[in-house]
Formats: structure tokens, sequence, C-alpha cells
């Protein structure tokens, strides 16, 4: 059995170390929005010049300076053999520069046809932004409750309500770590937090939560199984009977993201990248952090001292273990 809880400083050390570089580039850069949070304009064309893949690029650029708007993103995207897809981002573009941006493309060499175009008001962007804060607080105060009331029968002097705090805390840790990771991406990458991030922080989240309360379901189970013990014998008991299963859930979810992130196409990949980061994070968080994090809760000195709260831990729970014998 590891002894993980006697070592709760150093992987609260660790999370430390992961924590304060995104932290910094929060504070210094913040988050890069996309047009989904600050408005803009999104266009997506096709040209047959597969190889042509830099001066088609350049004609597309050329074409947006004609018309005042000199910064662009572009992203492509191959498919099939002799069809090149680009994702235009850009600011907010008026009807009247959108025909003209057209009629360019549609005149020059290579050809370039206009698939869609679509354009977010700034309020609708600040709207998404508010939704997404939304969404991130009710899942949090959800999986409190949730936990709460599914572990509302922990042996005292545990409190359900812990589990329920704890397991947010330990999310809260990893949704941390994305936005700061995030952050840097953006200031060096030029990744801009739109929709598919939100969709990645809330999968991260659920995958997170879940992994979690598997290793506290187990923590609940023992500490039933074994009343004489410690919390904090039961706990390392508890993280090693299920890291194995972590681990192993994880590793074959991130396999898979790694192919994609490799082998996918460019203009997911910041979407898979995060998802990947987040659930490595999530699975350490799981396992160093939310169980570590519950221990350190309940060895907190209050009014007794430790070695005063720790008898009287293992006098409830003997007292529990010979009720049951008798009944």
């Amino acid at each position: 059995m590891l002894s993980l809880m006697q070592r709760k400083k150093i992987w609260f050390t660790i999370s430390a170390i992961l924590l304060i570089p995104g932290i910094a580039s929060l504070i210094a850069w913040q988050l890069k929005p996309g047009i989904d949070f600050k408005g803009g304009s999104s266009t997506e064309y096709s040209t047959e010049r597969v190889g042509e893949r830099s001066a088609v690029m350049e004609i597309l650029k050329t074409a947006y300076s004609a018309n005042g708007i000199s910064h662009i993103q572009i992203q492509t995207n191959q498919v099939g053999e002799s069809d090149l897809r680009l994702y235009v981002k850009s600011e907010s573009i008026s009807d009247e520069k959108h025909r003209d941006i057209v009629r360019r493309l549609g005149e020059g060499q290579p050809v370039i046809k206009e698939l869609s175009f679509e354009t977010i008001d700034p309020q609708v962007g600040a709207e998404a932004t508010r939704r997404a804060m939304w969404a991130i607080g009710l899942a949090s105060l959800a999986i409190i409750v949730y936990i709460a009331i599914s572990f509302r029968g922990v042996p005292k002097p545990t409190s359900s309500w812990q589990f329920g705090i704890i397991a947010v805390l330990a999310l809260l840790h990893d949704v941390l770590f994305i936005l700061g990771f995030y952050s840097i991406m953006g200031r060096f990458l030029g990744w801009e937090v739109n929709s598919e991030f939100v969709t990645a922080a809330l999968t991260v989240m659920g995958f997170s939560v879940h992994d979690t309360i598997v290793v506290f379901d187990r923590l609940r189970e023992n500490l039933k199984r074994h009343p004489g013990n410690t919390f904090a014998q039961v706990a390392d008991m508890s993280v090693t009977q299920t890291m194995t299963r972590s681990i192993n859930t994880s590793l074959t979810v991130v396999l898979v993201l790694l192919a994609i992130a490799l082998l996918g196409s460019e203009t997911i990949r910041p979407f898979t990248i995060t998802l990947l980061v987040g659930i490595v994070v999530g699975t350490y968080s799981s396992i160093f952090v939310a169980t570590p994090l519950l221990d350190w809760w309940q060895s907190r000195p209050r009014r007794k001292s430790t070695s005063t709260r720790s008898s009287a831990w293992r006098h409830s729970a003997k007292t529990r273990a010979t009720r049951k014998t008798n009944a």
C-alpha cells in the first residue's frame, strides 16, 4: 500500500509549480478571446490548388487588405486530393466589404470560392461569455450537491459535504491549469478562446470529477470496512486500490487524443490538445490532489489536538463496529 497521504505536501508543491506559470500568464497576458466572445467574421473558402497553399493564403491576405482589414487568421485543411479548405477569422466585415472580397477572390488565379460566411455581433459574444461562466458555476454547484447527497451515509466524523467541496476544489485546480495553459498557447501560438474551448473545459470537468468520485466512493466503502484504521490509512488504501484503474482509463483516452492531435486536422488541434492536457492533469488531481486535500481537512487541528482527534476517530469507529457486531 502506498503512503501518499504522508507526502501530501509534495503533491501540493507539484500542483503549485504546475499552476504558477499559467496564473502568471493569465495575469500578464490574459486569454485571447475569439470571435465567439468578442465578435467578428468567420469565412470558409475552398480551392483546387492544393499544392499552392502559401500562394492562396497570400491572395486571401491581399483581398482583405484591399478592404482595410490587415489582421486575419487563416487555418487550412486538405479535404481529399483536390480540395483545400481555408478558414479565415477577422474583425466584423460589412456587406459591402464582404461582396468586394468575394469578387476579388473569384476573379483571381487560382479561383477561391466562398463556402460559408458568418458574422457575430460583439453583444452576442458578451452573452456567450456570461453563459459560459454560468455553465461552469452551475456545474460546480450541482456537483457539490450531488456528491453531498450520494455520500450522506459516510461514517462520522467525516461529512458528505466535505467530499463535495473537495471534489470541486480539485476540479477548479484542473480548470485553472487549463486556463493558464490556454493563455500561454494564446500568447505564443495565437490560440483563441472560443466555443470549442468551453466544450473542452466542460468535458475535462466531467472526466475529472468522474475519476475523483470513483476514488471517493472506494474511500467511503473502506471507511465502513476498516473502522479501526485512521483516515489517512484508509485514504492510502483507497487510492492504491483505484490508481491502476484511473491510470488505465485515462491512458486509453490519451492515446486516442494523441493520435488525433498528431494526425488530425489543424482546425481541431487546439481543442484536441486542450482535452489531452486536461485529462492528464485531471487524472493527476484525482489521485494526488483530491484525496490528500480531504485528508488535510480531516487532520486539521481544531479545538482538539491531532492526536486527541485521531483517538476520537478510532474510538468512534470501534464503537460503530461493536454496535454492528452486537446487532
